[in-house]
């Protein structure tokens, strides 16, 4: 028959001071995020390397090689070469050697594309291609000629398609791919994968959660504070984003070379403007 009467909890250590390092290194793993490091599972990503006799491009199969050679007089930034596609017509595909799929669920392809007149715009998907579980596991965003769609410039622009719930299990064979549908002309240039591209929006988020445990934890609901920092999440950011790239990133995030990209897809065939530096 025992009773309580104005029980009080006392937490045991430093448990506050514990919290408080777990929301500064869940804050700077955010700040990491501004400035994502390209992934190296590419062949020849600024098809540099010179086409063999056959035709082959080192790193990617094509398939029509009399439709593609390497410009060397009109790469991205000066680069040694980038590579034109012109298509007489059909469905002409450009697709890269395969890679390990990213174990963080996401991936960002960014590209450098061009065309030599902006009236004669191509039908040109960005795509990612592999095996899930099997059978054939297709993304795309199409830029281009198109209602709704983003249109390509006479100059270079960077042009980025995510996708942000890539199968963690199941998917093999994965490959960036290009495919011109029906003829046309462009150029591109400069492939770069990232794993951990989050957009304004996305890191605005990851922002309300740090503040919400902040808060959690200096009104004394440890509890809260607890729930919170265990969410889905702070527990993604612990697993997938080193410390250690923190205080590159602040660095280079101030860096005045860094250049926000024109055109993004954040998912197939939605094309919106990107808010943020990138590191393109």
């Amino acid at each position: 028959q025992v009773k309580f009467s104005h029980p009080q909890v006392t937490l045991a250590g430093n448990v506050e001071a514990v919290l408080d390092q777990r929301i500064r290194d869940l804050s700077a793993r955010t700040a990491a995020l501004a400035l994502p490091t390209p992934l190296n599972v590419l062949i020849n990503p600024g098809f540099e390397a010179p086409i063999d006799k056959s035709g082959k491009i080192p790193g990617w199969e094509v398939s029509n090689p009399a439709a593609v050679k390497r410009d060397n007089d009109k790469a991205y930034k000066g680069e040694p070469a980038a590579l034109r596609l012109s298509n007489p017509g059909g469905v002409l595909t450009v697709r890269s050697e395969p890679f390990e799929p990213p174990t963080t669920g996401r991936l960002s392809v960014a590209v450098g594309l061009r065309v030599e007149q902006i009236d004669q715009q191509p039908q040109l998907r960005l795509a990612i291609e592999g095996l899930l579980d099997g059978k054939l596991y297709y993304r795309f965003a199409s830029v281009g000629a198109g209602q709704n769609i983003a249109k390509l410039s006479d100059r270079y622009a960077p042009y980025i398609f995510q996708v942000d719930d890539l199968p963690t299990t199941g998917l093999t064979q994965l490959r960036v791919r290009f495919d011109m549908i029906d003829e046309g002309s462009v150029l591109i240039d400069n492939v770069q994968l990232y794993d951990l591209a989050f957009n304004d929006s996305e890191r605005i988020e990851l922002t309300k959660i740090i503040t919400s445990a902040n808060i959690a934890l200096h009104s004394g609901k440890t509890s809260d504070c607890v729930r919170v920092l265990e969410g889905y999440w702070p527990r993604y950011l612990t697993e997938h984003v080193p410390l250690v790239q923190t205080a590159a990133a602040a660095q280079s995030k101030e860096s005045p070379t860094t250049k926000a990209p024109e055109k993004t897809a954040e998912k197939p065939g939605a094309w919106d403007k990107l808010r943020r530096s990138w590191p393109f």
